[in-house]
């Protein structure tokens, strides 16, 4: 068996309001550099899945896809980046 893990590490903003901490005049829970997330894509294989060039996936192509989603994700604040979801909307509520 083999197993490949692709691991990124970055910095993200999460920006979801804090009403709690905003009415009592807290400071943001968030470093002003984000929080550093690490990422990581992994899988295995056996022998007999590897196909005829002796891959089992293109590592060089899901590298970059990684990169791809690393940098999205690092690109700004998340709720402006992606779409809110039910359980973001339920956070964000309670």
């Amino acid at each position: 068996m083999f197993s490949i893990e692709i691991r990124r590490t970055f910095a993200v903003r999460q920006g979801l309001p804090a009403p709690v901490r905003d009415a009592k005049n807290l400071p943001p829970l968030m470093p002003a550099e984000g929080f550093r997330v690490t990422m990581r894509v992994g899988f295995s294989f056996e022998d007999d899945q590897l196909g005829e060039r002796g891959w089992f996936v293109d590592t060089d192509a899901l590298d970059e896809s990684v990169d791809r989603c690393a940098e999205r994700l690092a690109s700004g604040v998340w709720p402006e980046i992606q779409t809110i979801g039910v359980a973001t909307r339920y956070v964000r509520s309670h």
